[in-house]
């Protein structure tokens, strides 16, 4: 699902009502969402991993997503502050034998 939507969209996906979502990731494609996400945060936006809740092969985590808003997004003008959230998510593991 992540490599079709593009991680952002994935990430960032919400089930706000639209008013009250600031990325509207249904919106975006793959190359949209990169490309917005590289201009406002030139020298990236970096996804870390905090804890890890469960062992494969269903792996839940608490992760931290974070960036200098240094560019243009989206009609905003940059700040140069620190943008950053937090997270939970689940990964299902495949193994290719």
């Amino acid at each position: 699902e992540t490599l079709s939507l593009g991680s952002y969209n994935a990430l960032l996906k919400s089930s706000l009502p639209d008013d009250f979502k600031p990325y509207k990731a249904n919106e975006e494609t793959f190359e949209s969402s990169h490309e917005a996400f590289k201009s406002a945060f030139p020298r990236g936006f970096a996804w870390e991993v905090i804890k890890v809740y469960t062992g494969p092969p269903e792996i839940a985590f608490k992760f931290r997503h974070w960036g200098f808003f240094e560019g243009p997004f989206k009609g905003h003008a940059p700040t140069g502050k620190i943008v950053q959230f937090s997270g939970l998510g689940t990964l299902k593991v495949f193994s290719q034998i």
